[in-house]
Formats: C-alpha cells, structure tokens, sequence
C-alpha cells in the first residue's frame, strides 16, 4: 500500500503551480521497499550504498521516472531524516552542466556556514547525486496555509532572506531557482536554501523546458544565458512577490489592510527592478540588503557586508570556511513589542509535528532497515491540518475519572495516629465515592479498534462532564485529524471545530459540545444530555455543527444569530459578515447561512446546492463564496470550474456571465484566488494587464468597476484633457454609469480624435449623466482646434436643457467649435443676468472671427439693451 502523501518538500524542481504556490510533491507515491520493482529496488540498494550506508529506510518518494527514486532514510549519529536524490541522466550528459552541478555540491559541503541542507555528494553511474535534509514544509506550505502571517513576521523574513542570499553570493554560489518551495525555515529563525543549482540544471537539459519551471525561472535560464548572481535577484524577487501577494490576500478583509498596502507599496519599487526582464537592470544583493533597512545597529546592510565579508574569489581561493555571526530574524531585528505578535515561528509556522507521514503497518519489515542501536527517527509532519500533537504516556499511566458525588480532599501528613483516625473517619462517615480507572494505551487501542461497541467507552470517558479529560479527547481529534475513517463518527465536523486557528480558544464546555455532536451516531441514546445552550459555543465549534447540520440540529440553530459567525478569523469572518451585513437579523438557520458553512467545511458536494444557494440575492452570496474560497488555490480553482465550466449546469448570474464571455480563467496575470475574486466583483491582490482593465469597466458590480476605473488612471494614457476629472467622479460613483456606457465612456476618453460618430452616438443614446459630458465640453475649451467630437456633446447638452454657470458661459463662448460656441450665445442670452449677458456677448463679438456669427451677436446685443 502506498503510503500517505506527506507536507514535504521531496523535490524542488518543480517548484510552485501557479494554482496553489505547493510544490507538486503530492503527485508522487510513497512506497515501501516492497512495493518496488526488481529493477527498481535493485537502484535503490546501489544508491544507498553509494550515499548513505547502513541507513535505515523510511519510505521512498517515486516521482514518476524509472531512475527517480529518491529515498528518505535515517542514520544513527544524525539529528533526523535525509533525502537522496539524483541530478538525472540529462545533466549527466552535458559536462558543463555536470560539472557546474558538481562544483555547487563542492562548495556548499566546503563553505559549511552556507545553509543549503546539503549533507554529501558523490556520482553513481556517472549521475550526481546529493543528500540532504528533509524539512516538515517549506515557505510555500506555510504561505498556503497563511492563517497567522502577520506583518512583523514578513518584514522580518524578508530581510533574513536577503541576507542568506548575501551571504551565498559573498561564497560565489549561485542558486539559480529560488522559489517558495526551495526554501525551508529552522527553528532557530534562519532559512535553508534547498536544491541549489538543480531546476537551472534540469532547466538547461531539457529540449522542451517544463511549464512548472517555466514559470520560476529567470527569463535568462530560458534563453540559453549564464547562470550568475542577478539571476538569484530575480528569483528572490519572485519569492517577495508571493509573498506580499499572501499578506494581501490575508489581510484584505481586516482593519490592518491598509497596513499592508503600505508595506508592499514601499517595496513594490525594489520588488519590479528585482524581477526586471533584462538582468542588468536588476540591483545588486547589496542594494536589496540596504533597501530593506535590516542593520540592527543603523549602519546600511550594504557597508556592513563590506566590512565584514571577503571577497568572492577570495574566499573561495582561501580553502578555508569562513565562520562569522550569521542573521536570523531575532538579530536583525529591532526587539519586537508585545503588539507586534508572538515570535516569529509561532507567527508564521505554528505547526506542530503530527503522527508521521506513513502508518506503521503500511510499511513492511523490509523496509525499515534500522542499524543496530539506531534511534527511532522524529515522526515527520503531515499535510494533513495542522493539530496539537498528541502526548503519549508512559506504558501503565492510569486516567482517573470521577464516577461519585463528591470529591475526596488530600489530608495533611500528621502524626501517625491522627493519620489512622482521619483515614477510618472518612471510610465510616463520608459519602460513596468511586473512581474508575483507564489504561489511556488501552482506550486508544480501542478507538482505533473501529468497533463501535469499544469506542463506545471512549467517547463516554471524553465526554465527561465533571472532569476534563483531555488527552482522551485529543486521541478522539487526532484521529480526524489523520484522515481516519471511524464508524459513527463525523471528522468533518471535528477538523472544522477543532481548526488550528481556533483550537486554543475552546474551553472544556466547547470541546465537549462538538465530540458529542461528532459523535452522535456513535452515541445514539447515551449522548449527553447536558451540553447546555448551542448560543454559548465558541463559533468554531457553531461553524462545525452547522456545517453538518440536519432537520433537527436546525431548529436549535433557530435560535444563534448569523452574526456570531463573523468573530471568527479570515477567511470564514469576512465571508459570513458579506453575507449578512444586509440583515443582521439572520439566524444560523437560514439555508444560505447553512449552506455556505457546509461549503467552507466540505466543499461543493452537489453543484445543484450552488444553483440553490446563488438563487436569491446571487451577487453578495457570490462575493461571500469568493471570500471563503479565497484561502486556498485548489478551493478557489475548483470554485471557478464548477461556476464557469459546469457541462450541464448554466448559472444565470450577471457576474457568471460576464467571467465566461472575458475568458476569465485564461487570465494567466492572476491566480485562482484572484480571479474568483474579479469574478465576485472583489478587487484582486495582483495587477491585471493593462488590455483587460476595458474589461473590468464592464463588470456588472459598480464597486469592481472603481476599482479597474483607478487602475486606468495610474496605468493607461488618456488623450482627452477632461479624462482624470471625469474618470475620478465615475469612481466616486460608480452606480451612476452602467457598464456598457463606462466601457464606451472610456474608449472616447482614451483616444478621441479615432472615435467614429457611430460610437460617439452609441454613448449619447445610453444617455449619460448630463454633467459628465459637460466637463468633456468645457475641458476642451483652450484647445486650437474644435473636433467632431465636440459638436456631438453640445447637441446632446442642448437637447438636455442643460442651463451653465456663468463662468462655464465665459468658457464655451471661446470654445474652437462653432455650434458650441451658438449655443453658449443662446444661453447667455436668456440668462437672467441681462447686464452680465449683455457684457460677455459684446466681449465675444471682439473675438468671434465667423461673419454669419458676428451678425448674429450685433442682434442679440441690441435685443438685451
């Protein structure tokens, strides 16, 4: 049996998918020995003997090529488990690649201060294979999860990151593939630097260079260029993007957000000259290092590394490893207040180590070829949801559970007379009192036994009411947590009530209300009947039950408002206060409240659920969707498909509609989170291209609308003088031009002088705000030359009555078209003011060069005299 797919970083190369930001670990098999192949496990015994002897094997991940098997295995004398794997039969076939490769292994096994993970290297069958550390997640693991990214933290990692790079380039080692997924962080506060030199070796090895890595890497590796320091820039760029990207994205529905923008907006600067296409154009290390202000002592970063580093070739031609204080986040940063957050682990990779990435029994003897003496290797953690570990206790420790009416007290050591007379006193004279023991090795065996009638006494022992028997309850949870699949029992519901986000708030009422309602089949009439009121609940624990809610459970949720719900963190706040910020009188029992919690715990299970929940009030539902979806790139993808692609289902929703006739899904700018949320009507985190903002100007939701009309003004050239003016107040108030003019609106804007009178008549027939067109008028007013343009608008402005000030009169009067010009007259004559008429029309006569028009003027002065 193939065993569990680990949160592990088993291969880098193939870096993050645009969907998700994971590394595509989680296509791979684990296997045991056993389930090898001759040939396979043949390779596999050489490889080891090779790399790593008398080793013993964990499990060995199989990526899908006949001489990829990389093997994780453990040695006695080290700290945990390593992986081996192969630069392949590419690389082996270019020397300068071979070699390239091989010096890199050289180097980062010499220069020891260099964090890479490496352990050894040699070549087996004229492939080069290297070992290394195998780490529980990388910094893509963490970014997806994100739930406790904070700004601290990601100012505090951003600058260990760039002094690591620093740091290698000080050594004359170049990465070549910097992404999210090759980078791991230590428990110390300091990074690793994984696979160095690997994806730009398979990158260049191959004919056709795979799309994962098209994406990653630098626009140099793909057009045959050399390898060198301005390369790793690009790549540490990109590792900046993603993750101001996270911050955004996490902090877009909070009070903090603008927090955020600030952040990324001072970066953005470096951040673009990181990731320019042209590598000169890109800044040094030392200029990312000083960018970023990390010198704990106020001296540039810069200087500092002066001082303090040699040289590259230097260095290098020294022979020796050069030692010196190195940054972690703890050094290079000011101390952090108490309202910054916790510390920096706790912030960003609060996760703790699970129960292992296999079972035990999934693995057969073969397999676990332990040297003699060795140390049981640390389990490995998961990917499965993040849970507080499971604490084990010594063989023969005793659980007591109350079972009496009243407790025993402990008695003081007294003489030992007075301790006989106490101990008769309370057999004679106190109350029953009995206790009753439980082996915990004993309960979990029979938890794990799947027979209902032994869980049975575990729930009971769980579920006790007067004495909080915890670790019982953790076993119950850890098995939810581990994917289990138990008799009469829902781990749907515990994963969501027991949510690492969460899990520390509940209190003992809190846990015992969610085991019991999980358990309820299990229970069936022993449940307990003293849960007391589902409205005290953590909403953690309300958001589980009504995810699994049924008829019955729903007449207790009659009585929970809605808006309990949106105490809980992002994004389940933010989606359910979209979704009931309209009436807050909602109660926890209402179908599209009930609806959108089961689609947050398990997903969209019948795509007629979806149909049903858009029914009614589609465009907030939609965005509240968005929102809960937005936290993870598979959701948010498989989101969009059943939304836009469903073969049998067409949902007629404005928002639906405009996303499938743009392509919405082919706008390659924006992830899946992103485009769910365009598709919702939410500003994106990332940056459209500049051709789709038109596109944006026809989105139904006015508010989506502002946002691309604010994009426009800071990143597309308007031609017309009026096009900011104009521009700024649609924004204000986007409501008031529908889609479709905004769209033509803009179009005239941007390029008047190749509009046609068709598209011109196509604007005025929509019947825009008359003092939108106005402004247009007047701000052309100065210009040398009148266009057709300006005729239109004056007719239009005519036939709307409109009545302008006076000092907008002084302005058309001058105006260089002549029927603007006409009609400025007409309306200075029957203005009220005859004197001021009178004045401004005599002013015009001096000016008006047209013979017909300087006539006209001589009647209408005479007629106001």
């Amino acid at each position: 049996m193939a065993g569990k797919k680990p949160n592990l970083t088993l291969v880098s190369d193939s870096s993050e998918r645009a969907s998700g930001g994971l590394a595509i670990s989680a296509g791979f098999d684990f296997v045991s020995i056993g389930e090898l192949s001759p040939k396979e496990r043949d390779r596999l015994e050489r490889l080891i003997e090779a790399a790593c002897p008398k080793s013993g094997v964990l499990a060995v991940a199989r990526p899908g090529k006949t001489w990829d098997l990389r093997p994780v295995v453990v040695r006695a004398g080290e700290p945990g488990p390593t992986i081996i794997r192969c630069a392949g039969p590419d690389v082996s076939l270019q020397p300068v690649l071979h070699e390239r490769l091989r010096e890199t292994f050289e180097r980062l096994t010499h220069f020891r201060d260099l964090r890479s993970g490496v352990c050894d290297f040699g070549t087996l069958e004229n492939q080069l294979w290297y070992r290394r550390v195998l780490v529980p997640s990388t910094l893509a693991h963490i970014l997806s999860a994100r739930s406790d990214l904070q700004i601290p933290s990601v100012v505090r990692l951003l600058a260990v990151l760039a002094q690591e790079l620093q740091e290698w380039q000080s050594h004359g080692v170049w990465h070549g593939h910097l992404t999210t997924s090759n980078i791991a962080l230590n428990a110390d506060g300091s990074v690793l630097f994984l696979d160095a030199g690997i994806g730009a070796a398979l990158a260049e090895a191959s004919r056709e260079c795979p799309p994962e890595l098209v994406q990653t890497l630098a626009p140099e590796m793909l057009g045959n260029l050399a390898l060198n320091a301005r390369t790793d820039i690009y790549g540490l760029g990109q590792v900046f993007r993603r993750i101001f990207l996270v911050l955004r994205k996490k902090h877009q529905f909070t009070n903090d957000r603008h927090l955020v923008a600030d952040l990324t907006d001072r970066h953005q600067a470096l951040l673009d000259a990181m990731i320019a296409e042209v590598p000169t154009e890109r800044p040094d290390i030392g200029e990312v290092v000083e960018a970023l202000q990390v010198a704990k002592d106020g001296k540039s970063a810069r200087a500092s590394a002066r001082s303090a580093t040699p040289p590259p070739r230097e260095a290098a031609a020294s022979g020796r490893i050069v030692q010196k204080a190195r940054p972690t986040v703890s050094m290079i940063m000011e101390p952090v207040t108490e309202d910054e957050g916790d510390a920096f682990l706790s912030e960003l990779e609060r996760e703790p180590v699970a129960e292992g990435f296999f079972d035990i029994d999934d693995i057969d003897d073969a397999a676990l070829l332990e040297a003699p003496g060795q140390p049981t290797p640390a389990p490995l953690t998961t990917d499965r949801p993040p849970q507080r570990p499971f604490q084990q206790e010594p063989a023969g420790q005793r659980v007591a559970v109350a079972t009496g009416t009243t407790t025993a007290t402990g008695w003081v050591l007294l003489l030992g007379a007075l301790v006989v007379v106490a101990v008769l006193f309370v057999r004679l004279f106190s109350p029953a009192y009995e206790t009753v023991e439980y082996d915990l090795n004993q309960l979990r065996l029979d938890w794990m036994s799947k027979i209902p009638s032994r869980m049975l006494t575990v729930a009971e022992v769980a579920l006790e009411k007067e004495y909080e028997n915890k670790q019982v309850q953790d076993l119950i949870v850890a098995s939810a947590h581990n994917g289990d699949e138990l008799p009469g029992v829902d781990v749907g519901l515990l994963r969501v009530a027991f949510d690492s986000s969460w899990e520390m708030q509940l209190d003992h009422e809190d846990r015992r209300m969610a085991i019991a309602f999980a358990l309820a089949r299990l229970l069936g009439e022993t449940a307990p009947q003293d849960l007391g009121p589902l409205d005290q609940r953590h909403p953690g624990v309300i958001l589980a039950i009504l995810s699994a809610a049924g008829e019955q459970t729903g007449r207790l949720l009659q009585r929970v408002p809605a808006h309990v719900l949106t105490k809980l963190p992002p994004p389940y706040g933010p989606a359910f206060q979209r979704l009931v910020e309209s009436n807050m009188d909602l109660s926890c029992a209402d179908g599209a409240v009930r609806n959108l919690a089961r689609f947050s715990a398990r997903g969209v299970e019948d795509v007629e659920d979806i149909a049903v929940y858009l029914a009614e009030n589609g465009s907030v539902r939609l965005q509240a969707l968005a929102i809960m979806f937005s936290h993870e790139a598979f959701a948010a993808k498989s989101a969009l498909e059943l939304l836009l692609n469903h073969p049998n289902i067409v949902l007629d929703l404005p928002e639906i509609t405009w996303g499938r006739t743009w392509e919405l899904q082919k706008w390659a700018e924006l992830d899946e989170s992103d485009q769910l949320f365009v598709l919702a009507g939410i500003a994106p985190s990332q940056k459209v291209q500049v051709e789709n903002i038109a596109k944006l100007f026809l989105h139904p939701n006015p508010q989506l609308r502002a946002y691309a009309i604010a994009d426009a003004i800071n990143r597309v050239a308007f031609e017309h003088p009026a096009s900011v003016a104009v521009l700024t107040s649609v924004r204000a108030n986007p409501e008031s031009v529908p889609p479709e003019q905004l769209a033509r609106l803009a179009e005239i804007l941007q390029q008047p002088s190749a509009v046609t009178e068709q598209r011109i008549t196509e604007l005025l027939d929509s019947e825009p705000p008359v003092e939108l067109i106005a402004m247009i008028l007047l701000s052309s007013a100065k210009k040398a030359e009148a266009s057709t343009l300006d005729t239109w608008l004056a007719v239009y402005l005519n036939s709307k009555q409109w009545a302008p000030s006076s000092t907008e009169l002084e302005a058309l009067v001058a105006h260089p078209d002549r029927y603007t010009r006409l009609f400025a007259y007409n309306k200075a004559l029957v203005s009220q003011d005859r004197q001021a008429a009178k004045a401004l029309l005599e002013q015009s006569l001096t000016r008006e060069t047209d013979p017909e028009f300087q006539e006209q003027l001589r009647l209408m002065i005479q007629q106001l005299q």
